[in-house]
Order: C-alpha cells, then structure tokens, then sequence
C-alpha cells in the first residue's frame, strides 16, 4: 500500500536488522509489554512470528518505508490481539519520526484494508494507560474508548472501531 508519505509492505525476513534497531530505543519500547529494549535475538523471534501470522491469517505487519529515504522507519498493520479472534491495529515508529502524524496516516491505511479489503466488521487497539501519544493516534483514527483491560501481560487501555459510531472521550489518569 502507499500513503502520502508511506510505503507500506508486508514485513519480511530482511527486515531483521531495521526492527533490531527500533526495538533497542529504550523511549520506543517504554509503553510495549517488554518496557525495555530487547535483544535481536528476541526480535528475530518476534519477527518469525509476524511471518507466521501472514502465512496463517493473510495479513498482518507491515514495515513502513519513508517515501524520501526509502528506508524503514517502523511497522503497522493488523495482527490477532494474543492470538485470539480480534483483530488489533498497531504500530511503532522511530523515535525521529514521532510527532508527525505517521502513525495516523499508516492507521487509517491499515483500516482502510482491514474494513475494505479483508471485510472486518470490528477493529481494536489497545495502548499501555500512560501512552497518551497512542490514544491521540487512536482517537484520531476513530477508535472509541470501551474499558480497562489486560493484555500481553500489562493493563491496558482497549479502543474499538466500527463504522458509523462516534468517538467517545478518552479518560484521564
């Protein structure tokens, strides 16, 4: 897929050595379930795991390439929340390219394929209770607030979209 400023592919082996990198910013990794960065050996195993979920499911992660450099800047797509029947938008970007709305535009391009192209009836997202940055992007995004939750081992707050409904409020801390 291609946005304004995004190409969007799916993730794939030779993506090894650009996620390594994402993944050892302690600042991108604070709000993710490991709260730390991780070794690149935990992200190859993270990585073979994204290239099942595609063979299984027939989407998922996509790597996002900066139009001007062409180069990998972070990931999006929609992968099952825990290997369960819901389907999960979400993304992570470079630490440079936080702030400009990237995340937003690989989002909607993400449900735009989701509702548009697999068919799904419901999307979620879900953000650590301090990612206020990532409840903007959701909000944005359309994404309604539902509840407090517990996922990949953290509490979490879960969002939801479906078509026609209205944003909701997010709750302060």
């Amino acid at each position: 897929m291609e946005t304004e400023r995004l190409f969007l592919r799916p993730i794939e082996a030779g993506d090894l050595e650009s996620l390594a990198e994402i993944f050892s910013d302690p600042d991108v990794m604070h709000y993710l379930p490991a709260g730390a960065p991780i070794s690149r050996d935990r992200v190859n195993v993270a990585l073979a795991r994204w290239l099942e979920h595609w063979k299984k499911h027939g989407h998922g992660f996509w790597a996002a390439l900066h139009k001007p450099e062409r180069q990998m800047i972070g990931y999006c797509g929609l992968v099952h929340l825990e290997d369960g029947p819901e389907v999960e938008l979400a993304y992570g970007f470079r630490k440079p390219y936080w702030g400009q709305g990237l995340a937003t535009e690989a989002g909607r391009a993400c449900l735009w394929y989701g509702f548009q192209k697999l068919g799904m009836k419901r999307i979620v997202g879900i953000t650590a209770p301090g990612n206020h940055a990532s409840q903007r992007v959701l909000a944005k995004l359309g994404l309604q607030y539902e509840k407090e939750a517990f996922f990949y081992k953290m509490n979490c707050r879960y969002f939801s979209i479906e078509q026609g409904h209205p944003l909701k409020t997010i709750p302060e801390d």
